[in-house]
């Protein structure tokens, strides 16, 4: 994620607009996005870390069939547990945007 990407997402998000596009917002922004990148990689090497975690139990009952046939199962796990942090946040926001509509009626 680059600096264009950030501002690219901030103004879809209306955070940014030609106003407040330089300075020290951004500079922030820049920053925040920063540090929910970071927290977000270390997510997904914890789900890698269950992931390897399972891998060794099915390792221990079928040491062959794992080490040369599962990959692809593996890395499928790995992106379902990182689609269901996605749809996770989603849901949390559809809730988020649904109260504040509620409050402001």
């Amino acid at each position: 994620m680059n600096r264009n990407d950030i501002i690219r997402m901030a103004i879809e998000c209306q955070l940014v607009t030609t106003a407040n596009r330089d300075g020290i917002y951004m500079e922030a922004l820049e920053r925040f996005a920063e540090l929910v990148a970071a927290v977000e990689r270390e997510a997904c090497i914890k789900a890698c870390d269950n992931v390897l975690k399972i891998h060794k139990v099915f390792a221990e009952e079928d040491p062959e069939d794992v080490m040369v046939g599962n990959v692809p199962a593996i890395v499928k796990v790995i992106k379902d547990i990182i689609r269901d942090r996605a749809d996770s946040w989603t849901r949390k926001n559809e809730l988020y945007q649904m109260q504040r509509q509620h409050e402001s009626s």
